[in-house]
């Protein structure tokens, strides 16, 4: 397999099917964002993540991790807290980093909530809110142990705001997220620009606020002879 096809197959699985018995259904074109004709734009990309992971790395502050910090919030763990395993996901539709007051070790206190304002479900649903709390997180899944802000509120599973990864909208970003069919990065600021220099993207969807939203047109499927 050629460095070309085996990039192609990495960045071409973001593209999904309907099911095939669905009535519906629609089989999309198999055609790799990158073909074998395309090493030279492989190569590219490649020596530009090299250099954004060189500068990185080059960066008297790259001995730091900076994945999903709440700055301007006061750390509440104690030293001696006890160390509770989770299993966050990574959701670009969270606004912010959430865990349930059941998931969080002995001594992390949450602020509470004086304003009394509490989430939003997709459903219009409320979810409680009980306030902030920061924690240090550490596991095989991490380069380096960081610390985690968290917006403490009633969700059956820790979630990890994909927006909130980022940075703030403003600048290069402090980190970039990429997903394929089989997990989900955190790297350097600038690996999807650098990508995105030499690949055109099968979709787009913008920030706002801490969402990433496109304006798109929902239609049924014509049906043979409905126009009689």
């Amino acid at each position: 397999m050629s460095i070309a096809d085996a990039e192609a197959r990495a960045w071409a699985t973001s593209r999904g099917t309907l099911d095939a018995k669905h009535p519906a259904a629609v089989q999309p074109r198999r055609r790799p964002l990158l073909t074998a004709d395309d090493e030279e734009t492989v190569r590219e990309i490649r020596g530009g993540i090299m250099d954004i992971n060189s500068d990185s790395n080059g960066n008297p502050d790259g001995d730091k991790l900076h994945l999903i910090v709440e700055e301007d919030e006061d750390i509440l763990a104690t030293a001696n807290a006890t160390e509770v395993r989770i299993r966050p996901a990574m959701d670009s539709g969270a606004v912010a980093n959430v865990i349930h007051p059941a998931d969080l070790p002995a001594g992390v206190v949450p602020s509470g909530n004086p304003q009394g304002k509490h989430f939003v479900g997709a459903n219009n649903s409320e979810i409680k809110r009980y306030g902030h709390c920061n924690t240090v997180l550490k596991g095989e899944a991490l380069l380096k142990d960081v610390t985690c802000g968290w917006q403490v509120a009633e969700v059956t599973r820790p979630l990890n705001s994909v927006s909130q990864v980022c940075g703030p909208p403003e600048g290069r970003g402090e980190q970039d997220v990429l997903f394929n069919n089989r997990k989900c990065v955190v790297v350097p600021p600038g690996i999807v620009d650098e990508i995105l220099k030499k690949v055109t993207p099968v979709a787009q969807y913008d920030r706002e606020g801490g969402l990433y939203l496109a304006d798109l047109v929902v239609s049924g499927f014509a049906r043979q002879g409905a126009g009689r």
